[in-house]
């Protein structure tokens, strides 16, 4: 049978929702169910390697939960789920790659993941980083002058701004990140791999150069800004929350701070 690429994965989803395989002490597959051959092929043992080497190190520790995302036009998300087993021949890890039932909701207006698929991106890469603490970055934005476009212009008007927008802010960055509407004029962006409020910086100003480029409506030109507020994560558990009030905080600091 053929395997299916990362891509057609991520495009139809796998060929069976769950796949079954068990691994011993040495990482070896010593068997798996007829299905598991699509999802192994695609994500391997990688993502759960740090996960089994914990489940034989002697610990309390016999099972444990990894959530993970594959971005792309449709966001899959995976739950995998390891369980140490032991028997007369030694402890084996029994390996669940399920597919999640409830795929991403996107905004009807922009076409972006709205603010739910934040706490779910979060929660794949902290899951991939086998306990480890991946470094990454919440962005908050907020348009300029987007309030004068629905109030001068029409909200059609606005909603040609927002959907422009959007287009120009997923361009922005690159394809492991990712840009969400949070509400009205508001969007949540995550930078992955990004350690310090300073590294994030170039993205910002990256950003708000797309935004201050004006929008065509017919013969009109419309022009927004953006104020672009940023936290990093500082603690493994963090809670998401926390991180994005941290960063819609400083988007109202810089605003304080932008000269009248």
């Amino acid at each position: 049978m053929r395997r299916q690429s990362v891509q057609e994965l991520n495009e139809t989803g796998p060929a069976t929702a769950e796949a079954v395989c068990l691994v011993d002490v040495q990482g070896r597959i010593v068997a798996a169910d007829a299905a598991a051959g699509d999802w192994l092929e695609v994500l391997g043992l990688g993502p759960v390697a740090d996960a089994i080497k914990r489940l034989f190190a002697g610990t309390n520790e016999i099972a444990t939960d990894i959530e993970l995302n594959i971005p792309g036009p449709n966001d899959t998300h995976v739950h995998i789920r390891l369980r140490r087993l032991n028997g007369d021949d030694g402890p084996l890890a029994l390996v669940t790659y399920r597919l999640e039932a409830e795929a991403i909701v996107h905004d009807a207006l922009t076409g972006l993941p709205d603010r739910r698929a934040i706490a779910d991106r979060i929660a794949a890469w902290r899951g991939a980083g086998g306990g480890t603490h991946p470094p990454f970055a919440v962005l908050f934005l907020d348009l300029d002058g987007f309030k004068r476009i629905n109030d001068e212009h029409g909200h059609a008007a606005g909603d040609r701004v927002l959907k422009t927008l959007a287009q120009r802010l997923v361009r922005c960055v690159r394809d492991e990140d990712l840009v969400a509407r949070y509400g009205g004029d508001e969007f949540v962006l995550l930078l992955k791999d990004v350690a310090k409020a300073a590294d994030a910086e170039p993205v910002i100003e990256r950003l708000q150069s797309c935004a201050r480029q004006a929008v065509d409506l017919g013969e009109q030109r419309l022009h927004v800004g953006a104020t672009i507020g940023v936290a990093v994560s500082e603690t493994p558990m963090q809670p998401v929350e926390e991180l994005i009030a941290a960063a819609d905080r400083d988007m109202y600091a810089r605003k304080r701070r932008r000269p009248k």
